[in-house]
């Protein structure tokens, strides 16, 4: 994601990018997007021990509603 990242930016066409994992602890590039701004992983973690997946694309999904 970085090489294609710093590619479509010397390309002068900057990509819009989101981070979809909220467990990551570095990004060596600069989202747009950040799922780690409104979802807590550990706090997920205690509430849904063994599906964080799926409670991400479910969060996700329900702070997209209107």
């Amino acid at each position: 994601m970085q090489r294609l990242n710093v590619h479509l930016h010397t390309q002068r066409n900057p990509p819009y990018v989101l981070n979809l994992d909220p467990a990551v602890l570095n990004l060596p590039y600069e989202a747009n997007i950040d799922i780690r701004d409104s979802i807590n992983y550990k706090e997920v973690m205690k509430q849904y021990p063994s599906t964080l997946s799926g409670v991400t694309v479910d969060m996700v999904l329900v702070q997209m509603e209107p």
